[in-house]
């Protein structure tokens, strides 16, 4: 998101694996939300 790197190869990968890990945090304090209202 922050840097556009020339290069495609461990930029990207990164960024897939941040995203991956960002989405899976929120999937998980969604999940914790969930469980405290039900």
């Amino acid at each position: 998101m922050f840097a556009v790197g020339v290069d495609f190869g461990p930029d990207v990968t990164f960024s897939i694996a941040f995203i991956h890990g960002y989405v899976t945090c929120i999937r998980l304090i969604f999940g914790i939300l969930v469980v405290c209202i039900l």
